[in-house]
């Protein structure tokens, strides 16, 4: 029987099978699966907080479809439906992080620009918000406000090639761990109210 938790596991499976395949396909030389530190032979340390970034990444996309799951079993049908959505987008914004999208593939590879990218971006996080404003009113608004205005901020240090990568990566993380407890406390409200109600 396909129970939630099932589709999970073998969506995640089957996509990462597709994303192998498609690496394969492209000709991505190297081993994708393998440690890039350990290919490209630098400091074991090289990396290091953008791995860390990514572990957030995937530790907040990942609470936000497991307490969208569980709502679901709840009959939380909106709310589950929020955190599944966010979940996705939140997933995607890490897989730009991990793999370049925004800067390397998309561009170089399927010829659409940064600045379209990032177009695109907002307009699915204007769109999120005003599809999900009621339940979004019920959050840390402040929590959220800093994580966009951080995530904006480090957007327009990329787009202008102001100030340092280093001050634009810092900007970036401030908006990520902003994002990750505002997801985690979202997630907890949600369930929080689903068992009361």
């Amino acid at each position: 029987m396909l129970t939630p938790t099932r589709i999970l596991v073998v969506s995640g499976a089957a996509l990462l099978g597709l994303l192998l395949l498609a690496l394969w396909a492209i000709g991505v030389e190297g081993e994708p699966t393998s440690d890039a530190v350990s290919q490209a032979e630098v400091h074991a340390l090289t990396g290091g907080v953008s791995t860390a970034g990514l572990l957030i990444w995937g530790a907040t996309a990942g609470a936000a479809a497991m307490a969208g799951v569980a709502l679901r079993g709840f009959d939380q049908v909106e709310a589950s439906r929020f955190l599944l959505i966010s979940a996705a987008g939140i997933g995607y914004l890490g897989l730009d992080d991990a793999l370049l999208l925004h800067e390397d593939i998309l561009p170089n590879q399927a010829g659409i620009s940064e600045p379209v990218v990032m177009a695109l971006l907002v307009v699915g996080a204007i769109v999120w918000a005003v599809v999900f404003r009621a339940l979004i009113l019920t959050t840390d608004v402040a929590l959220l406000a800093v994580a966009a205005i951080a995530f904006a901020t480090s957007i327009l240090i990329d787009l202008l090639g102001i100030w340092s990568i280093a001050g634009e990566d810092w900007v970036g993380y401030v908006g990520l761990a902003a994002l990750c407890g505002w997801t985690v406390d979202t997630c907890l409200r949600q369930l929080g109210a689903s068992r009361s109600s």
